[in-house]
Order: structure tokens, then sequence, then C-alpha cells
């Protein structure tokens, strides 16, 4: 009964891009920020390489698109957790409460992931009426973030997602990421080369598989947070994963382009807020997921 619920509940979700309107009203540009980047970041591989990438005196153009220190992103952003397949995890995205002007202004991505059923957690932007377009110099996407919760960022998988066509299936480009321990809550900026997505179907790579194209433009930004090794053969867990709760912050999510002049050009999509979002879905779905909540609710587990 209730595997059949989820499973019902999960098509829904996959077929819930058939029900978007015309277009809403489009956010501000951002502005373009030129910053000399003098770090060293993990190497987008280095998940099962175990090496880094040392980029230091590299100068780097950011857009964000994504500007975290504002309601109005986190207003686009739907949680996508492993209920959808049976799992318990839980997660969400809000503002972190500033008192005053002193304070800075972020998002917090937190929850519990639980292996029971599942073992990832999950946010993606609402569906975007209009692609997401991308300037033919652009190298990748970028995050600014720090892990609040614990020094154990490596015992856990990240991976960026985006697709280039305007649907919700269960096809779409991933990439893993790495980022370092904390210090002092210091922030991290994590760089992701549009060159390391592969095309996914849940945690499998596809073999054979055509290398991200962006020049058509994007219909969703997202992220998860799982046990899952990406792989093209077998389904691989993270031997040391760490479930439990965990808390992200998040400044921006963005593009960059790496020594060439020039403010990155993009035409930002038409997203849909949460409230748009809920009023899209099908009628039977709304039906179905405050009755998964009441079957999978994090209280029953604690």
């Amino acid at each position: 009964m209730i595997s059949t619920l989820f499973l019902i509940v999960g098509c829904l979700c996959q077929f819930n891009h058939a029900f978007q309107p015309a277009a809403l009203t489009r956010a501000p540009a951002l502005s373009t920020k030129k910053i000399h980047l003098v770090q060293r970041l993990s190497s987008p591989d280095s998940l099962e390489s175990g090496t880094d990438r040392d980029t230091s005196a590299s100068e780097t153009t950011f857009q964000p698109v994504l500007d975290f220190s504002v309601a109005e992103t986190v207003d686009k952003i739907d949680r996508l957790d492993d209920a959808i397949m049976g799992g318990i995890s839980t997660s969400t995205v809000i503002m972190n409460p500033v008192k005053d002007s002193t304070e800075e202004a972020y998002a917090k991505w937190f929850g519990v992931c639980r292996t029971d059923g599942g073992g990832f957690t999950g946010f993606r932007t609402n569906p975007f009426v209009t692609p997401l377009q991308v300037g033919n110099d652009v190298d990748g996407f970028y995050l600014i973030c720090r892990l609040a919760s614990d020094q154990d960022a490596n015992r856990r998988i990240w991976k960026m997602s985006t697709r280039t066509t305007n649907d919700r299936g269960e096809q779409l480009y991933q990439a893993p990421f790495s980022f370092e321990q904390n210090v002092e809550g210091e922030w991290q900026t994590v760089k992701i080369p549009f060159s390391s997505f592969r095309l996914v179907r849940g945690p499998r790579q596809i073999p054979n598989s055509p290398p991200l194209n962006v020049t058509q433009g994007l219909y969703q930004i997202g992220m998860t947070m799982s046990k899952f090794i990406p792989s093209e053969t077998t389904v691989t867990e993270l031997d040391n994963f760490r479930p439990g709760f965990f808390e992200l912050n998040i400044k921006e999510i963005g593009f960059y382009k790496q020594k060439r002049d020039g403010a990155i050009a993009f035409q930002e999509p038409t997203v849909l807020s949460k409230d748009e979002a809920k009023k899209r879905r099908p009628v039977l779905l709304k039906i179905l997921l405050p009755i998964s909540k009441l079957f999978f609710s994090e209280q029953r587990y604690v």
C-alpha cells in the first residue's frame, strides 16, 4: 500500500512540468563581480582520485544567478528529498534570521539524511518558464558555501545538478564536488566546471551520454547531498557516510569564467514562486503529498 503510494507520487512529480503557466515577472539582473581568487580548490573528481587541483593566482569572473542573501531566491527553491522513492530523509532551505544590518544575509539548507529506504536530500529551483540563457564563454557553476553543522564534509557526497530540457524527468546532468573543512566559519568558493557534468538517471551515470551543452539554455539548478558515489555500473555507497543532521550555509550559486575579460552575459529565466508551483500541481499529487507526510514524517523517527 505504502510503496504503491510513493510510486504514484514519484511518477506525478516527474510529470509536473506539464502544469507550467505563462511568464511571470522577471527579477532584476544581479551585478557582475570580478575578484582575484587565491585559494586551493578541490578538483570535481577528487572524490574518487583523492587529488587536489591548485588554482592559485587565477583571475576569475563571477556572475551570481541565485543570490541567497535575498528572500526572493529562497521562494524559488523546492525541496527534493528521498521521500519520492520511499525514504524518510527531510530537508529545507530558509533564510538565516538577521537581526540588524551588521549581520550577514544567507540561506540555510539543513535537515536529516537517513539511509533507510533512501539516503539523499536535495533542493532544486522551481520550474523555469523560460530557460536560463548562458554565454559561450562561461566555464561552469560556482558555489559560495560553508558547512555549519560539523567538520565531516568529506563523509558526504555533494552534487550540483542542472537540466537542458524543460521537464522534471529522472534524467538530468550532475557533477560531484568537494570542499575543504571549515576554518572558523570561513566561506568557501567552489568551482564546478561544465565539463565535469554527466547525464545521470538516479545515482547512475548513463554510459556514452552526450556532454553537457548549455548553448540552448538551462531549465533547472539544484544540489544534492547523498551516500551514493556516481558510477556507470553499480550503485556504489560511500563507506563512511555520515547520516543524520547537516546544515550547509549558502551565499550564492552562479556562473564563472577564467582568464577572459568582460562581464558574463546571461539572461535570467522566469521562475515560478512556491505558491505558483503548488497551484500547478496535479490534483492527485496535492492529495497524496500530505498523506505521505503522515506515514513518513520526521517526528515518527526521532
